[in-house]
């Protein structure tokens, strides 16, 4: 069938991130798809940038960088209202497609397109099927559980862009502002299949880590559940799954600092706002006895490489 527009348009927002952009960008055109069923558009509020020089390498008539001012993740919003495809879909500026994952997202907008339910990428990261229809927000929240953070996911239809002008962002969550807000009544779409894999490299916070997941998203969980738009039970089910995901963050950033770029402060103040005391010690048992645990199961590893190298040497 043929269109009069792209069928899809991804949009990249960055903050000048050249190291990451180029690569994504390469994986973008490397899927060999026709260049008039897609755009690329993106986004750049970094300062002192030196992107759009660098994107001179790329030759592509569907290829388009605009310099903005938006703020922080804002630039997202900004992203997706000017793409010109029927479906505007976001793409991290660190992902990497995987083969065929742009025909993938051409057949779902083709396969959707006359329905136009919400839909969203999750990569692979619920145990569900490769497609979850919902028929509200209530179920598609608690199929969807804390993954409705990941930007990465969000995606919207041409004839919802005016709506983007209407919500009152998060600024922290645009995204998931976006997701729960540009309508109020809707069929979700959750499409499951792996799409990307992200690029290595610390730099990704500069926010407090804690205070943004364990609070700031809550909140926003909650605002839902006293609107009536989900369930106690959605609501209680997202709070345990993102238990874990907390408990994640604290032994990756806090004990193993694997990214020092967040910020750490105020952890006990943050998790005490939706969770218990007990529950935050907990966390913290839990969390250093498998760290200390690994610590000298990795010791004793490596001593006995060490005696089975010296009785080998001698």
């Amino acid at each position: 069938m043929e269109y009069s527009k792209p069928i899809i348009s991804i949009c990249i927002p960055t903050n000048g991130a050249t190291k990451w952009v180029i690569p994504t960008l390469k994986g973008v055109y490397s899927q060999g798809v026709d260049l008039s069923l897609f755009d690329v558009v993106i986004t750049d509020n970094g300062e002192n940038s030196d992107l759009k020089d660098e994107l001179k390498q790329f030759d592509y008539s569907n290829l388009s960088y605009y310099k903005t001012e938006s703020k922080g993740f804002l630039n997202l919003i900004t992203s997706l209202k000017l793409g010109n495809g029927i479906y505007h879909k976001m793409l991290n500026h660190r992902s990497i497609l995987e083969p065929n994952a742009l025909r993938d997202w051409i057949s779902l907008v083709e396969k959707y397109r006359l329905t136009k339910p919400v839909i969203y990428c999750s990569n692979g990261s619920i145990t569900n099927g490769e497609i979850t229809e919902c028929e509200n927000l209530d179920e598609f929240v608690f199929n969807l559980h804390y993954m409705c953070t990941w930007s990465g996911g969000i995606g919207i239809w041409d004839n919802d862009i005016e709506s983007l002008n209407e919500i009152k962002y998060n600024e922290m969550f645009p995204n998931t502002s976006l997701l729960f807000e540009h309508r109020q009544h809707s069929n979700y779409i959750i499409y499951n299949k792996k799409f990307e894999v992200q690029q290595c490299g610390q730099g990704k916070g500069h926010y407090n880590l804690f205070n943004t997941f364990a609070v700031v998203f809550p909140d926003m969980l909650n605002d839902l559940l006293l609107k009536g738009r989900i369930t106690s039970r959605t609501y209680n089910k997202v709070l345990e799954d993102l238990y874990r995901c907390l408990q994640d963050f604290y032994m990756q950033f806090v004990l193993k600092s694997l990214d020092k770029s967040f910020d750490l402060s105020g952890i006990h103040k943050s998790l005490t706002t939706y969770y218990s005391e007990r529950d935050y010690w907990r966390m913290m048992y839990y969390c250093h006895k498998i760290y200390y645990y690994e610590k000298i199961m990795s010791i004793l590893t490596c001593t006995k490489r060490k005696i089975l190298g010296w009785k080998q040497n001698n």
